[in-house]
């Protein structure tokens, strides 16, 4: 189970999101802090996965030191169309998002992403790769020959997924899509390709 992209169903359609990586994340995670890492299952009753740390506290009184406030290049009425059907990831990328000062759309797959961008508007659409129904890819070139059919402006499309392996940027691009961010997505990598790619960076 800890080993990385060990998967049942291994396709990008699934109803259960997911690359194989995240309990390869948590051990690898885990061991850097010199701890351990385990899982007790049975079949019917299901799974509980443990860890373990050596910590040091803080004296009391200690109090950490706020961050500095970071001033961003992004518009004030930024719209982002996120496309997930992790409901932790939609809270955790929603939440990123607002703290960015962006106005955040959330579409649970592909499906309901295109239905969505029928008539309403978005600067930057991030868009999950393996969901249910319809996957980013198949999403993205409907997407693209809609446009190309419609005669609509481009929209930007930026990957959101676990696959870290070689070629899986160039799998995005050749779908169709615009850039490419890996998860875990931390503040600093979503500000960044925000601010590379928002309407005021084409000018």
């Amino acid at each position: 189970l800890f080993s990385p992209f060990y998967q049942g169903d291994a396709s990008t359609t699934r109803q259960f999101g997911g690359t194989g990586l995240g309990l390869s994340i948590c051990k690898r995670l885990v061991e850097l802090m010199d701890g351990e890492i385990g899982v007790d299952s049975s079949p019917g009753r299901g799974s509980t996965f443990y860890f373990s740390l050596t910590c040091s506290l803080l004296p009391l009184g200690t109090a950490s030191q706020p961050s500095p406030p970071h001033t961003t290049k992004l518009p004030a009425t930024m719209q982002v169309l996120l496309v997930e059907d992790n409901l932790i990831n939609q809270k955790v990328a929603a939440t990123l998002l607002g703290k960015l000062g962006c106005q955040t759309s959330i579409a649970s797959n592909g499906v309901e992403a295109l239905q969505w961008l029928t008539d309403k508007h978005c600067d930057i659409i991030l868009m999950d790769c393996q969901m249910p129904l319809m996957d980013g890819f198949e999403a993205t070139r409907l997407l693209r020959v809609r446009e190309t059919k419609m005669g609509d402006s481009r929209r930007v499309v930026i990957a959101m997924t676990a696959n870290a392996m070689q070629g899986d940027r160039e799998r995005c691009l050749a779908a169709g899509m615009d850039d490419y961010l890996a998860k875990p997505v931390s503040r600093d990598a979503l500000l960044a390709i925000l601010e590379k790619w928002a309407p005021q960076a084409e000018s």
